[in-house]
């Protein structure tokens, strides 16, 4: 029989991903009693390395709010270039499919949040803003969401009131 410190060594150095024949060598246990303590332990092994992992992303990653903040930041910034640039050193297209592809990364954050039914209205889902990128197949769909697009100019022409500044700002 084994002492209790070989298996707690054995199950921690199998949740780190150590191979049997590793922990074999390390902890001096045969391969087959390993093979034994494997099996019977699977469960123990599997929350540890969760726990790990767990862990590891608390530590790394971001949380769901830093995230979604962050890419609400880039597009808040996005879109005051887009309303307040001359577009001297960016292509409206590309500003414009940036906006939309951190609407579309959004979009799919929002989707991650479990809704409960009462909530889901066919009224809401129906007036839903359009997310993605915009393709020569879904341009006509999005231009009936939207309507007609204008980008302002930086020669502004002389709307019907003979002003200038005929196209649309936000």
């Amino acid at each position: 029989m084994h002492d209790s410190p070989k298996l707690t060594s054995f199950i921690a150095l199998r949740a780190n991903g150590w191979s049997l024949a590793s922990i074999a060598r390390e902890i001096d246990v045969p391969k087959s009693t390993l093979w034994e303590w494997d099996t019977k332990h699977q469960d123990e092994i599997y929350q540890l390395k969760h726990l790990q992992l767990e862990r590891l992303q608390e530590k790394y990653l971001p949380t769901y709010e830093e995230e979604l903040s962050r890419l609400r930041s880039y597009l808040d910034r996005i879109e005051a270039a887009l309303e307040h640039s001359g577009f001297e050193h960016m292509q409206p297209g590309g500003l414009l499919q940036m906006a939309l592809q951190l609407r579309s990364q959004l979009a799919k954050v929002r989707e991650r949040l479990p809704m409960r039914e009462e909530f889901v209205s066919d009224e809401s889902v129906a007036q839903l803003a359009f997310t993605g990128r915009v393709t020569h197949q879904n341009a006509e769909e999005l231009g009936q969401v939207l309507g007609p697009l204008e980008l302002e100019t930086e020669n502004p022409k002389p709307d019907k009131t003979g002003r200038k500044g005929g196209g649309v700002k936000k």
